[in-house]
């Protein structure tokens, strides 16, 4: 099995309208072997880069080269894997939706069980020395992350349990009980003012409090 690992730089958040893609990173990666097959790294145009300071990518280095080479390729990475891999993969999915194909999308923050939130913590916790220094870009996160994955012992278990699907669950607790949510991982809503949460079917069954499913999610 070929997973795809992904990340992005932008402009600006995904709340953000104005946001845009700045960079892309692939890697294609076999399971089986713990091998990194093909890595790409490409920059795509943009007249201002807000997030310049994070990801040291500016508007004018973006509009040097022609994105649409690499992009072949990336087309092609895209073929040989089941599926995409990404830490905070909702954030990678909203930017990369116009230029991914219909695969599932498996989220190494929240689909994998590891008990870190942030990449850099979890290669730690795997025992990889992370450089405080290292330079904020797509690829080199891609690296860090294939190379967390080749620590991961039942690998294979790992990516089918991330791939099971999923539902969209709110927690029907008062606000003194909202600790009881937030313990089993639910998130605060603003919008729909719930603390909410996507579970698999077997895991809903070990909450201690009264949810209601808001719909299934194909990831």
């Amino acid at each position: 099995m070929n997973v795809l690992i992904l990340d992005t730089e932008t402009t600006g958040l995904d709340t953000d309208p104005t946001a845009q893609l700045i960079e892309v990173g692939a890697i294609l990666y076999n399971v089986a072997h713990r091998a990194v097959l093909n890595q790409l790294s490409f920059l795509m145009p943009v007249e201002d880069n807000p997030q310049c300071s994070i990801n040291h990518i500016t508007e004018y280095a973006s509009q040097l080269i022609d994105f649409t080479p690499s992009l072949k390729m990336f087309d092609f990475l895209q073929s040989q894997a089941k599926y995409f891999v990404a830490h905070s993969a909702a954030f990678d999915k909203h930017f990369l939706q116009h230029w991914t194909l219909d695969k599932q999308w498996l989220c190494t923050a929240n689909d994998f069980g590891f008990q870190r939130k942030k990449l850099c913590y979890l290669a730690l916790d795997h025992g990889i020395t992370v450089d405080p220094n290292r330079q904020h870009r797509a690829l080199s996160d891609c690296q860090l992350l294939a190379e967390i994955l080749s620590k991961v012992e039942d690998l294979e278990g790992l990516i089918e349990l991330a791939a099971m699907p999923k539902v969209l669950v709110e927690a029907m607790v008062s606000f003194d009980d909202k600790h009881l949510a937030k313990s089993a991982g639910f998130s605060w809503n603003p919008v729909a003012k719930t603390w909410q949460c996507s579970l698999r079917e077997s895991e809903l069954e070990k909450l201690s409090f009264k949810w209601r499913k808001i719909r299934c999610q194909n990831q």
